[in-house]
């Protein structure tokens, strides 16, 4: 039997790499290709009918108007952009949303 010398921080480099593919997995991705933040929120329904596909999305501050739907053979691409921020003042108290 071969002797393993133990090394504290190499099984605590194990477990944050084992938390971190956990949360990669588990999260929605917030960090677009340009690095301005990118959302990719879940399909809340598919139907598929001989006619059409049907895709509801939970995508809140943003009209239907205000998405550009691209579709093709091999995937969907739904994309807007959420303008705002609104502020509030009042009695010395600023609440922005």
């Amino acid at each position: 039997m071969a002797l393993v010398r133990w090394s504290p921080t190499r099984e605590l480099d194990n477990i944050q790499r084992e938390m971190n593919r956990l949360f990669d997995a588990s999260l929605p991705s917030w960090q677009g290709r340009d690095g301005l933040g990118e959302f990719m929120p879940a399909a809340d329904e598919l139907n598929e009918t001989p006619e059409a596909y049907t895709l509801k999305l939970e995508v809140p501050g943003i009209q239907a108007d205000q998405l550009d739907v691209q579709a093709s053979a091999e995937y969907v691409s739904i994309s807007g952009e959420r303008k705002s921020e609104s502020k509030t003042k009042s009695d010395g108290v600023t609440r922005c949303e």
